[in-house]
């Protein structure tokens, strides 16, 4: 049986103290927030949170929902799900990010800030096309809307884009290995050169490394490694960790 001391959790408490002070000096009461992917597991929390802890926010959630349609791989194409957002009491707008029409009903909003993590996220998608039209072509529109809004952008980019270089992990030094840590890699220049055409605008990514938690249920087979030991654990099995463990350390977030 394989042991969970062997795996490591680096985290900077230093750090992490210091991101929460900051953001908690942010009031986001009276704000009106969109969340893209609003029904998919970090989004549905990010949902939440507002609610909880700033409850004169307007919280608008954009997702297309899960449906029948499939990827190459045979997962799904969406990971949104209605059970993540039971209890939700802010507006609910069900849209797909690849559609203009779609997301022409935001135009109706005057967004303070935008959270965008509306994407393809499997790792193990290789149509390229989806995954670039998803990620890559919907972003300049997210980001037009945001600075007819002048909102405040915060996106998710993703630890994928340094794909299997050696530690640590440098800005300016990435080699993404599949089609969504490549989507990002641009993602992260689209932001960058939009930025630098409108110093006015806050736009933040942020490159997510392993994130887990509740309402990650629904991502199925694509789930964050803490929740497949947990599962395996739980139906009486030994926990199976990547060949070489020992050697491998991780961020978990």
């Amino acid at each position: 049986m394989v042991s969970l001391e062997n795996i490591s959790f680096s985290i900077d408490i230093n750090l992490l103290n210091s991101l929460n002070m900051t953001y908690s000096k942010i009031d986001f009461n009276n704000k009106t927030i969109l969340i893209t992917g609003g029904a998919g597991f970090i989004g549905s929390n990010l949902a939440f949170y507002f609610e909880d802890n700033y409850p004169q926010a307007n919280v608008v959630v954009f997702d297309c929902f899960r449906n029948e349609r499939v990827l190459s791989n045979g997962n799904p194409l969406s990971f949104g799900h209605y059970k993540n957002l039971i209890g939700f009491t802010g507006e609910v707008i069900c849209g797909n990010i690849n559609n203009k029409a779609e997301l022409a009903l935001l135009n109706d909003y005057k967004f303070d800030y935008i959270f965008h993590l509306a994407a393809i996220s499997d790792t193990r998608v290789y149509d390229q096309e989806i995954v670039m039209q998803t990620n890559v072509n919907s972003f300049y529109d997210l980001l037009d809307i945001a600075k007819n809004n002048n909102s405040v952008v915060v996106y998710a980019s993703s630890a994928a884009t340094y794909g299997n270089l050696p530690s640590p992990q440098t800005p300016g030094k990435e080699y993404p290995e599949n089609p969504y840590g490549f989507s990002k890699y641009i993602m992260d220049q689209i932001a960058c050169r939009f930025s630098k055409d409108n110093p006015e605008m806050v736009i933040s990514g942020l490159r997510y490394f392993n994130v887990y938690g509740p309402r990650e249920y629904y991502k199925g087979k694509t789930a964050s490694m803490v929740i497949q030991l947990g599962h395996q654990i739980l139906d009486g099995k030994a926990p199976r960790l990547f060949e070489g463990s020992d050697l491998i350390a991780r961020d978990f977030i």
